[in-house]
């Protein structure tokens, strides 16, 4: 439940403080009851929170369909761990791989993030 609330109060906070419109609960809470119900049951605690945000909750496999046939429909989206693994892959994929995306891990007083260009192995050690 605390984890969540947390990555719903910073999607919610996140829309606001860029401008941004609305935000999608991803899910697929009508087979995933239990987990994906609790994280739809958090987000829609944290909507109430944010009336200036329009708030809809999505089916992950309709979310998917649409980054691929109109990704500029989706403004903010939240969800699972699992299926934002399998989203920003997907988004990836429609920019050309996961060499061109840079990804950011955020915390509350600590961030950790990977270059668009990745670790480069083949290059190490050549003093350029």
């Amino acid at each position: 439940r605390s984890a969540s609330l947390k990555v719903a109060e910073y999607a919610f906070a996140y829309a606001r403080a860029n401008k941004r419109k609305m935000v999608t609960a991803v899910h697929k809470a009508s087979v995933m009851k239990l987990s994906d119900g609790l994280f739809l049951s958090c987000a829609q605690e944290v909507a109430k929170n944010y009336p200036d945000i329009v708030y809809e909750e999505m089916l992950i496999d309709n979310a998917a369909s649409y980054l691929v046939s109109n990704p500029g429909r989706m403004d903010v989206m939240v969800m699972p761990n699992l299926y934002g693994d399998i989203v920003s892959d997907l988004c990836a994929g429609l920019i050309g791989g996961l060499g061109l995306t840079p990804s950011g891990n955020m915390g509350k007083g600590c961030m950790m993030a990977e270059a668009v260009h990745g670790t480069a192995p083949d290059i190490q050690g050549m003093d350029m």
